[in-house]
């Protein structure tokens, strides 16, 4: 019996001691699928203004976007992540500004689902020049935060698509963009 007790504590020491070294004080610890927000204006280019900040990522070998924006409360936020390898595009992190994305250029094939889920004032987005098929537009992608019993719209006016290998549309797509104006589809092969 004093052999199983001592092989149990040895083997919670060691359970203590591996939960104790995996430790991370990086506010960034939990988001494995994103780039680290801890001095992103070091990597990318931030430019504050009065009422916007401009965040520029393009070009910077990012594989993600990030785990939390730069602080930019009561400013609008421009972010460009262009011409970088993001062959999935994870759940934006929150805001509550109003949003400019670009995302062009990246070699994008999937989509996470609940993209603007945290984000719902994001009005223009350019996905332009990726690889996004069919398969990868639906309203669940597109869906704003959940609050009592539906998801609200987002307020993006302008959506670009162009030139990504998209043939056709789903019905449901805009469910959630009910204020979309402007839809670029140049590029693709649609059929109808």
């Amino acid at each position: 019996m004093d052999r199983q007790y001592r092989n149990f504590f040895a083997i919670c020491g060691v359970l203590i001691f591996v939960a104790i070294a995996t430790t991370d004080e990086n506010p960034d610890k939990n988001f494995s699928n994103f780039e680290s927000s801890v001095d992103i204006c070091r990597k990318c280019e931030c430019t504050n203004y009065t009422d916007l900040l401009i965040l520029n990522c393009s070009k910077r070998d990012l594989h993600n976007t990030l785990s939390n924006w730069p602080n930019h409360k009561n400013k609008a936020l421009r972010a460009s992540f262009s011409y970088n390898i993001i062959t999935t595009l994870e759940q934006f992190p929150a805001s509550n500004c109003s949003a400019m994305l670009s995302v062009d250029h990246c070699g994008i094939k999937f989509l996470a689902p609940g993209l603007f889920e945290n984000m719902k004032n994001v009005k223009y987005v350019d996905m332009s020049h990726n690889l996004i098929t069919i398969e990868q537009l639906s309203s669940e992608k597109f869906k704003g935060p959940y609050t009592n019993s539906e998801f609200e719209p987002i307020e993006i006016i302008h959506l670009n698509l162009a030139y990504n290998q998209i043939h056709s549309l789903p019905k449901s797509l805009f469910e959630h963009m009910p204020r979309l104006k402007h839809l670029n589809l140049e590029g693709n092969t649609l059929k109808f």
